[in-house]
């Protein structure tokens, strides 16, 4: 990495980070958070800054980088978040009960991924928890038949992931489609397969039933190190 601009932003700001070999990577961290990719070549990659539930006033975080074989790319520069606008930030999702409509163990391991499917409803309320006791997994999200590029990638750390799927991270194939079908791929790197918990869960009002479909291959990224409240001033450096 030799650029990365702005390091001062808001939530919903675009930053580029520039160098060579971006585009081996697989997810780019903010601290805890696993921004949307915009745009990535082998010079550039494009992330939009995500909201932090937790940190509602702002938050300051290092930049890491996650490719498919090696550790993770932790670099000496940190992006000091502003919150957006009231109306640019997600309004919390209230939701008095969920009904759980994934829960399976799946062997997954770099030959062996998996893919499940389920209905999705509007994107809202959508709770997914991933377990694994022998190494970590890559969880992509995407609405079937949208674009694979809008795919949103968490990944398990320290072998756990625990997500409440933002409306955001579900893209419609297109515009006004209802209700959403959501196709959740995990993947890995580990040469023999590994078991992993699966859970999926979605509001009372969306009828829906888990359904596993055949996979196709994907990369599997690592997993993230830690985010820290915001301290104020804004940071820079060089990876």
């Amino acid at each position: 990495m030799k650029k990365v601009e702005p390091t001062t932003v808001r939530v919903g700001d675009l930053v580029t980070v520039h160098g060579t070999g971006l585009d081996q990577v697989a997810a780019v961290l903010i601290g805890l958070k696993t921004p949307a990719l915009i745009e990535k070549t082998e010079s550039k990659i494009v992330i939009r800054v995500p909201y932090d539930e937790k940190n509602p006033d702002g938050y300051e975080a290092a930049l890491h980088f996650v490719a498919p074989g090696h550790p993770i790319a932790s670099s000496e520069v940190s992006l000091t978040v502003s919150p957006a606008s009231r109306a640019a930030v997600p309004t919390p999702v209230r939701i008095e009960s969920r009904v759980r409509v994934v829960e399976r163990t799946v062997s997954v391991g770099a030959t062996a991924p998996q893919r499940l499917e389920f209905d999705a409803g509007d994107g809202k309320g959508i709770r997914i928890e991933v377990r694994t006791e022998a190494g970590d997994v890559e969880v992509r999200l995407e609405t079937k038949g949208g674009d694979p590029d809008q795919a949103t990638v968490r990944a398990t750390y320290a072998g756990r992931l625990d997500w409440r799927v933002n409306p955001d991270d579900l893209r419609a194939a297109a515009p006004g489609t209802r209700p959403l079908t959501a196709v959740l791929t995990l993947a890995g790197d580990a040469a023999e397969p590994i078991p992993v918990q699966i859970v999926v869960e979605v509001p009372k009002s969306t009828a829906a039933v888990g359904k596993e479909v055949p996979a196709a291959k994907s990369e599997a990224p690592r997993a993230a190190p830690t985010q820290r409240p915001r301290a104020g001033a804004g940071k820079s450096g060089k990876s």
